[in-house]
């Protein structure tokens, strides 16, 4: 009987004993103290949790290290590069987005740059054209301004007519003239934009016909 009582008794002291005992593969963690004081154990005081330490087996192997915990000034600039970087990746991909339809464009609307160009130069010729009218409009309204001019001075001379209802036509011509030579520089405006834009166009396509040519 006493034999029975005590093997379960060893048996549960042993127990006691494995469970109490620190794992064999348990680790070490290496801090100093405020006082330059080096330690080891297998737990850290709370200050020193967000510090960085080495950590070491229970043999005193080291096993690596573990990185201080980032302030919240660094948080904030992690978070900060974070968002800068899914902008950057956000216009990237917006701008490969865009430059697919352009050349989508390109290719549903010119067969070639033999047909680029028969639009470029219809839409020049277009705009040469409202030049030529706004020229002879121009030649007609100066020869009239003339004749205005020689009108005016010869009602102040004989003090006949009425000086300042020419004077009014006179005004009212050059203002025209004027409008049209401001519209003339913008249609030599759009025709510099449209030469432009048209060489750009050319230039593409080159550049897609060749990669179409090289599949």
């Amino acid at each position: 009987m006493t034999f029975l009582f005590r093997l379960p008794l060893a048996l549960l002291v042993l127990a006691l004993a494995m469970t109490s005992a620190p794992p064999i593969d348990a680790q070490l963690y290496r801090w100093v103290d405020d006082d330059g004081n080096v330690h080891y154990s297998d737990t850290l005081p709370p200050e020193r949790i967000r510090e960085s330490r080495r950590v070491y087996s229970r043999d005193g192997s080291p096993v690596g290290e573990v990185e201080r915990a980032p302030t919240e000034e660094e948080l904030r600039e992690r978070e900060r590069e974070r968002r800068l970087e899914e902008e950057r990746q956000a216009r990237e991909a917006e701008a490969r987005r865009q430059q697919a339809e352009y050349d989508r464009m390109l290719l549903r609307t010119f067969t070639g740059e033999a047909h680029l160009e028969r639009v470029r130069e219809e839409r020049l010729d277009a705009m040469t054209a409202q030049q030529r009218v706004l020229n002879i409009r121009n030649d007609r309204d100066r020869e009239d301004l003339a004749a205005l001019r020689q009108q005016a001075a010869q009602a102040e001379r004989t003090g006949q007519g009425d000086p300042e209802a020419i004077y009014t036509r006179i005004r009212r011509t050059q203002e025209r003239i004027e409008e049209r030579n401001a519209r003339m520089e913008e249609l030599e405006q759009s025709m510099n934009s449209l030469n432009a834009e048209f060489d750009g166009h050319r230039d593409r396509l080159r550049e897609l016909q060749a990669e179409q040519n090289s599949d």
